[in-house]
């Protein structure tokens, strides 16, 4: 009987269905999409159907939303025709029904639609509607509607209804959220169909599928991927398969794996062909991709089934921008906000598409936001226009956010900051001035401080600007700091301006140590490196603390290193183990290779267990091409090296770049697969190239190449690679040059 095991099967289905739709599987921007034929949909406005069952239908939906808006779950539920479900279940289910069990069906159809409505309720389902368009069939007796719902926080979400007019009043049998591609029936019919077929595997699969869509929503990537594999091979219906390819197509996009994307997304809709939202999914692979004419046109057959949404529009105003028709661009991001007010993106959008003499429209959108969701975009919005330098738009949502929270930090601060830009430095540092006094957090004072400094420097108010803040020194330190970028630069006005900053601030803080370090950098600038040093080791003596001397022990060493007194600098300044490093990469860099061994063994009589020592000893003798020197030193001191701070991904590293010097090509493909577990930095291919390269098997080193490109390489940056580079340019490489010519600068390089 359906009420005993078999009726568990069809509400445990119903739940599958019901996670289907819950806010963890649907992402800011994964609007879902209707399931609809192309051309069997007539616009709602427009459709041919009689006034009668036009008004009748407007009746059932509206009172439906009203069930859902006052949390009347079993108001809503009896707008569903149970026994219409059970009979459809009946004639689409492989399984053969008894009477008594087409009875338990619609038992638990009641139930499972009570259920169901408590769920939308529970997400905000929903606060209005709009109905986008119907479809009927010939006898006028069965029809599904396609509507535009909003959650009460303003969401936009497009759902398919079916309806039926049995006794001559139209009610609903079936419900889909777009973007999913499964009903309630579609649940509830793999549930009985793989229990009568004895078809476990199958069933456990599509449960598979609401984990997929929980691991996309949380942007696990990883995880999705791994069930996705896990049911790779697991026979499932063709609408299932359909939506597993779906979610194939979804993660290759979020990995930026376009052409898989678009060749899984094919499979979704060759297997689901009423699946518009392979449309708009097919139009954001294709945006990434560049190919804008191409996603234009699968945008417009997305919006051709489910009218102007906001996701849709988004992709249409992108491709649009990017095909250099921003007019329209506007208006497609104007459509998508009518749909969806709170959407940053439409936002966003609509600040790139606007002239700056039509932004104001911008800020009049922006301010019909709620004070929560304004919070929220408004640094979002201006970060991203700031990265694009669009100043135009930051002045229009500044504008609008000043009237609601006129004094916000965020918004005071981000003022300055494009008056910064446009180099309106009074009126920036008045701002500033401001936005200090509003900060309540200390790291949020500190950060403005030091943007007010640089507004006064601009102006040539320094020595004001120290006066203004309740801490000098920090004052002092960060003025000084930035009109060092142009002492060092060798600006007369600004060393002019800095040797005057100091001599104010020493007269009141003769012992301050910042005034000696900034004095040692108008001494270097001037030549004169002796003083330079002075200062240095002055301002080292006279640091009151440790994280001051830590900060000027660099500048002191270098100086040191420059004026060739390195002896000198390794038994003057603390701490030695620093200094030996400091010293030794610099030693290094310039190929000074005899002065670091003359350091090295200095070094090691004071410190003999510093592995710094063998790290630099690995390093030149890799520069010298002794790479059997090399490998024996990271032999007999792997332990050791491999735990220091970088040392498990140099270590390796290393380690391979021996091998591959000796052309010992077995043993280094086994150290780059021990690599692969501690490489954070390159892709495995890289490694896979780099042998391939210096082995002169050019079929191997060409896979990897395409490997990389396809991936976030670019064939400049790995002809850039000082360990690929000599490989990739021998005589062996030239058909993979061929492949991927070189520019010039390379070619230009390596003849020099």
């Amino acid at each position: 009987m359906m009420n005993g095991a078999g009726g568990r099967k069809v509400i445990a289905a119903a739940m599958v269905w019901m996670f289907l739709l819950s806010p963890a599987c649907r992402r800011e921007r994964d609007r879902p999409a209707l399931k609809a034929d192309a051309g069997t949909y007539q616009p709602w406005g427009e459709a041919t159907i009689s006034a009668k069952d036009r008004n009748e239908i407007t009746v059932k939906l509206n009172r439906l939303t009203a069930a859902l808006k006052r949390s009347d779950s079993s108001s809503a539920a009896a707008l569903f025709d149970p026994k219409r479900m059970a009979a459809v279940m009946k004639g689409s289910s492989t399984k053969r029904f008894s009477r008594a069990e087409v009875r338990g069906l619609d038992a638990t159809f009641a139930q499972a639609m009570r259920t169901a409505m408590v769920n939308l309720i529970s997400m905000g389902y929903w606060d209005r509607y709009d109905a986008r368009s119907v479809m009927m069939s010939d006898d006028s007796r069965d029809a599904v509607v396609l509507i535009r719902v909003w959650t009460t926080d303003g969401v936009g979400v497009s759902v398919r209804l079916w309806m039926s007019k049995d006794g001559g009043e139209w009610s609903f049998y079936d419900y889909e959220e777009q973007g999913i591609g499964l009903s309630i029936l579609d649940s509830c019919r793999i549930a009985l169909d793989s229990g009568a077929a004895d078809q476990p595997a199958t069933l456990a699969a599509v449960r598979v599928l609401p984990q997929v869509a929980g691991a996309m929503g949380a942007q696990d990537h990883d995880e999705a991927e791994r069930l996705l594999k896990s049911i790779a091979s697991t026979p499932m219906p063709p609408e299932f398969d359909g939506v597993r390819w779906m979610w194939t197509g979804l993660l290759r996009t979020a990995q930026a794996r376009y052409d898989e994307a678009l060749a899984a997304l094919d499979r979704a809709s060759s297997l689901k062909p009423d699946f518009p939202f392979v449309h708009y999914l097919r139009a954001s692979a294709l945006n990434e991709m560049g190919r804008h004419a191409e996603a234009l046109a699968e945008a417009q057959a997305y919006q051709s089934y489910v009218g102007d949404d906001a996701s849709g529009c988004y992709e249409m105003g992108v491709s649009l921008i990017e095909l250099d028709r921003k007019a329209e661009a506007a208006d497609a991001f104007r459509r998508g906000l009518a749909d969806t007010p709170v959407d940053p993106d439409l936002l966003w959008g609509l600040g790139r598409s606007l002239p700056a003499s039509e932004m104001a429209e911008l800020g009049t959108r922006f301010r019909k936001l709620s004070d929560e969701d304004a919070a929220s975009a408004f640094r979002l919005l201006c970060i991203l226009f700031e990265s694009s330098g669009n100043n135009a738009a930051i002045d229009a949502l500044v504008a609008a956010q000043y009237e609601r929270a006129p004094n916000d930090v965020d918004v005071v601060s981000i003022d300055a900051r494009n008056k910064m830009r446009r180099e309106q430095w009074k009126e920036a540092s008045d701002v500033l001035l401001k936005a200090i006094g509003l900060a309540g957090d200390e790291e949020d004072r500190a950060s403005l401080r030091t943007l007010y400094c640089e507004a006064m420097v601009e102006q040539g108010r320094e020595r004001e600007a120290v006066e203004r803040m309740p801490d000098t020194a920090s004052a002092y330190y960060d003025v000084a700091s930035l009109l060092v970028w142009d002492v060092e630069d060798g600006d007369t006005e600004a060393i002019q301006r800095l040797t005057s900053l100091n001599a104010w601030y020493a007269e009141k803080r003769p012992n301050d140590a910042w005034v000696a370090y900034f004095e040692a950098s108008v001494h270097h600038a001037n030549g004169a490196d002796d003083a330079a040093i002075a200062a240095y080791a002055k301002a080292h003596q006279l640091a009151a603390d440790t994280p001051r001397a830590a900060i000027i022990a660099p500048a002191w060493r270098i100086a040191m290193y420059k004026a060739g007194r390195i002896d000198e600098a390794y038994d003057t300044i603390p701490p030695q183990r620093d200094t030996f490093d400091v010293l030794g990469m610099n030693l290094l860099g310039d190929e000074k290779y005899d002065a670091l061994r003359a350091l090295i063994k200095r070094h090691r009589e004071r410190h003999p267990d510093d592995t710094e020592i063998q790290f630099y000893e690995v390093e030149m003798a890799a520069a010298e091409k002794r790479h059997d020197a090399a490998l024996e030193i990271l032999t007999a001191h792997r332990e050791a090296l491999v735990a220091r701070s970088l040392g498990p991904w140099w270590f390796h590293y290393a380690r391979l770049r021996s091998l591959i010097g000796l052309s010992r090509f077995d043993e280094a493909r086994i150290a780059a697969k021990e690599f692969e577990s501690v490489d954070d930095i390159d892709e495995p291919q890289f490694n896979q190239l780099w042998i391939a390269a210096a082995e002169g098997n050019v079929a191997s080193a060409i896979a990897a190449f395409d490997a990389l490109v396809a991936g976030e390489y670019s064939p400049m940056t790995l002809y850039q690679d000082e360990d690929l580079r000599p490989h990739l340019m021998s005589e062996a490489m030239a058909p993979l040059r061929e492949k991927y010519p070189p520019s010039s600068e390379i070619d230009a390089s390596e003849s020099e």
